[in-house]
């Protein structure tokens, strides 16, 4: 697994920290970081995310800025998401429904 580790992170960090949880689910979310492949978010995301903006924006669908940033660093490296919420709209993406528990 590869990430964008700044604005994955950051996403991950505040929902554990908003959390019942969060002393326990930022321990988790860290070991997490400690083992995934950090990827740059690079020129090539920059482009594909004002692509994906404006085509939302015109569709009257816009996404939240932390999705419009991990999209595109997905899109750019390949990875599949698993979060079909937050991503339907995206065209281009690869999203799975992942087991949780």
């Amino acid at each position: 697994m590869f990430f964008d580790i700044i604005s994955l992170v950051s996403e991950l960090d505040y929902g554990a920290k908003a959390s019942q949880k969060a002393k326990e689910n930022l321990k988790k979310l860290y070991r997490f970081v400690d083992i995934i492949r950090v990827v740059p978010f690079d020129l090539e995301c920059a482009k594909i995310f004002g692509t994906i903006k404006s085509k939302l924006r015109k569709l009257g669908k816009p996404t939240g800025e932390m999705d419009a940033l991990i999209a595109p660093t997905a899109m750019t490296h390949k990875a599949v998401l698993g979060n079909r919420k937050h991503f339907e709209n995206i065209e281009g993406l690869k999203v799975e429904i992942w087991p949780t528990g």
